[in-house]
């Protein structure tokens, strides 16, 4: 079993690598660009987890560029969720994935969508890739109250080694 359990049909890939993490962190420089995708609801916004993860991305060399793509922002505190992601000195888009706007767009194209977590993500890898960003690609949850670099490391060794560029 991991270190932590999932409910359901949900698979956990953090520990592809092996041998010790602390290892890993030698190679950072062989990453190339990492793309940080964190799916937030706004109620995470100053919670001690989502505080952690903040302070360890600062250390995170290795990340080129994080995609904070949020749900249940309450039109009225979008500064205050502004605020809150300006302490991120790294590169950083904030995607408002149930402004009115958004929604009355999606709904006119007559796509049906659940806000949440999915979404969230789905409108995240839609960003990437009309922006044509190019990189390995690490997702993970903002309430990870243990959180260390470890874990994106873990995520993003094992497919930035796998990445070539395509031949022509």
């Amino acid at each position: 079993m991991s270190d932590f359990y999932q409910y359901g049909l949900i698979s956990t890939l953090h520990r592809l690598v092996n041998g010790p993490i602390t290892d890993l962190h030698d190679q950072e420089s062989s990453l190339g660009s990492v793309i940080m995708v964190l799916p937030c609801h706004f109620n995470e916004i100053g919670t001690v987890a989502l505080q952690g993860i903040l302070e360890q991305l600062h250390r995170a060399q290795f990340v080129s560029r994080v995609i904070i793509s949020m749900n249940g922002i309450p039109e009225h505190l979008r500064d205050r969720v502004k605020l809150f992601w300006s302490k991120l000195e790294k590169p950083h888009i904030i995607l408002w994935n149930d402004s009115p706007s958004l929604l009355r767009q999606l709904e006119d194209q007559g796509l049906e969508f659940d806000p949440g977590k999915g979404l969230n993500l789905w409108l995240a890898f839609g960003w990437i890739g009309a922006n044509q960003s190019i990189g390995t690609i690490v997702v993970h949850d903002c309430d990870i109250a243990a959180y260390n670099l470890d874990l994106p490391l873990t995520l993003a060794l094992p497919v930035a080694r796998q990445v070539s560029p395509v031949p022509r």
